[in-house]
């Protein structure tokens, strides 16, 4: 019994909260209906190019500030002329000499004063 009473119930819920569907554009005259279609479509690529346009530019930042990202984690040089290092001082190598050491002119053996 309940549960057809709970059925019932459904079904005249049911029944009352049907909609009529209602004419909108009943009384209206035909150039108005057309300026109403023109507007609904300017007014549909007007929000599409938006759209577009903020998805464009999500994606231009987030592209971006990834590039951004990678040029701190991976230099790249390409741009810059590297020089080499400089060579290091090569070592003076000494021999050494084992000669005695003798004047210059052997008849000067005394100054010339």
């Amino acid at each position: 019994m309940k549960k057809c009473s709970v059925w019932i119930a459904i079904l005249i819920l049911m029944a009352a909260c049907k909609t009529e569907e209602t004419d909108s554009s009943a009384g209206l005259p035909g150039f108005v209906l057309e300026d109403i279609d023109k507007r609904v479509e300017q007014f549909r690529e007007r929000k599409t190019r938006e759209c577009e346009e903020k998805a464009l530019r999500m994606a231009l930042e987030r592209v971006d500030s990834t590039l951004l990202t990678m040029e701190l984690l991976i230099p790249i040089d390409t741009a810059v002329i590297q020089r080499p290092d400089r060579p290091k001082r090569p070592e003076i190598k000494r021999s050494q000499d084992t000669t005695a050491v003798a004047p210059f002119f052997q008849s000067a053996k005394t100054d010339s004063m």
